[in-house]
């Protein structure tokens, strides 16, 4: 097997495990920056893949419509909370935000796996509340500050303030 084919399974169990980081840090060792960045294109392409193909991982929803890929987890449940709209405009700039800005770049892509991983416990943490409907709307608050920054061009602040948010969100509800 090739070291491309090793990574491309690499990646895949990686996201599985949530082992992306260890794959990364090992083949850094291997690879050149330049290499490295288009073996984990290749690799993280092949994965995302995969999952359409399967539809989704280990059964549940993890993307921005059911069963499909993508990053828009915590939005989704919060609009469902909410009882608005999938295709409101929150969710388009978020889908906006994820194909044009952080699946471009090697830190962005790293921060969608990242953020695939906590999502789901995210959620989870945040129905168990008794005031979970204040939450989301807090969340909401902060969505929208991410949509504004994404549709005024500001794709850059518009990621880390959605960073921001998932950060916080896990620091208070998962960690």
């Amino acid at each position: 097997m090739g070291k491309q084919e090793e990574y491309d399974c690499g990646v895949r169990d990686g996201r599985q495990a949530g082992a992306m980081d260890q794959v990364c840090h090992e083949l850094g060792k291997v690879f050149n920056a330049s290499e490295l960045d288009r073996a984990y294109d290749a690799g993280f392409d092949h994965g995302v893949d995969s999952k359409s193909d399967s539809g989704g991982s280990s059964g549940s929803s993890s993307g921005c419509s059911s069963g499909g890929s993508g990053g828009c987890y915590v939005t989704t449940a919060c609009l469902d909370a909410l009882n608005l709209p999938r295709d409101s405009l929150e969710m388009k700039a978020m889908k906006t935000l994820t194909k044009e800005h952080i699946l471009k770049s090697f830190t962005g892509k790293r921060d969608y796996v990242s953020y695939q991983r906590k999502g789901p416990a995210i959620v989870q943490a945040i129905e168990s509340q008794k005031d979970s409907r204040r939450i989301w709307q807090e969340v909401y608050a902060k969505i929208k500050d991410v949509t504004s920054s994404v549709m005024s061009g500001n794709l850059s602040e518009g990621h880390a303030l959605y960073k921001e948010l998932i950060l916080g969100l896990e620091k208070q509800f998962a960690g």
